[in-house]
């Protein structure tokens, strides 16, 4: 019986590549939450952003947050959303990394945990998938 490895490889290697993603960014996260020092942060306003690829175009509301940090005055975006998640002028608690100010997280915002624990789905069938290929 001949084994082609092609498939088998490219499932198993898109998989693992999907599992290393999704708990880096997950891993990322929790530590960001447990070791981030807790800062308010003001909605300065809401911009709408456009993604274009050759098939569709995509909108998201990306909040701009402005906040200080160790003296220093910052005004990031946070990830983009659907409809507009905040108010402007509205305050929202941040945990914001101590060696690169710039990045942070939103406290209560999941979308990373979510689109984290799809990608690690996704990992999971495609390894078992080859697997189940490979003991063909």
């Amino acid at each position: 019986m001949e084994i082609e490895l092609n498939p088998i490889l490219g499932y198993g290697i898109g998989g693992l590549a999907f599992l290393c993603a999704s708990i880096s960014v997950m891993v990322r996260r929790f530590k960001l939450i447990k070791t981030g020092m807790k800062v308010d942060a003001t909605v300065v306003r809401t911009e709408l952003q456009e993604t274009v690829d050759s098939e569709k175009t995509w909108y998201s509301y990306v909040a701009i947050l402005k906040y200080t940090f160790a003296n220093e005055e910052y005004e990031e975006p946070d990830t983009g959303h659907v409809k507009p998640k905040f108010a402007d002028g509205e305050t929202v608690v941040i945990y914001v990394d101590a060696d690169n100010p710039k990045k942070f997280h939103v406290k209560g915002d999941k979308i990373q945990l979510f689109g984290s624990i799809f990608f690690m789905i996704i990992g999971l069938v495609l390894v078992f998938y080859a697997i189940s290929l490979w003991l063909k």
